[in-house]
């Protein structure tokens, strides 16, 4: 009897360890998102030829400059320098968010790290920009 009490008890505390130990889910891209964010450093790459890197600007953030995403699919940002804005943002997958028709790529997001990345050509002058904007909380 005794081996039988002893085998539900350890069979049942197997259970229950095994089910709380990872029933919590990875948060999402939209939940890890949320909140505000502010403006470590932006960084600004011109190239022409599409290769050939002409000048590249690193602006640092200003105190106050933010950015705040929400669940209303709206991003506001403050700035004390450009004053604030609200916009629209939508996430298209993990890697990939939508701000006021321009495509970023998320290089990092953690629950202190935002690393957004934008290039894009324009064909006719054989041109590339690249903007890398860094936050943090």
């Amino acid at each position: 009897m005794r081996k039988i009490v002893y085998s539900v008890v350890c069979l049942s505390m197997f259970i229950l360890t095994a089910c709380n130990s990872k029933d919590t889910p990875e948060p999402t891209t939209q939940q890890k998102l949320l909140g505000k964010w502010k403006l470590q450093k932006e960084i600004d790459e011109y190239y022409q030829p599409t290769t050939v890197l002409l000048e590249t600007e690193d602006i640092p953030g200003e105190p106050g400059d933010s950015i705040v995403f929400k669940n209303d699919g709206n991003v506001y940002a403050y700035s004390p320098v450009y004053g604030n804005d609200v916009t629209t943002y939508q996430i298209l997958n993990d890697t990939t968010i939508e701000i006021e028709d321009e495509i970023y790529r998320i290089r990092k997001l953690n629950t202190t790290e935002l690393y957004l990345y934008q290039e894009y050509f324009q064909p006719t002058g054989n041109e590339k920009y690249v903007q890398r904007l860094y936050f943090v909380r």
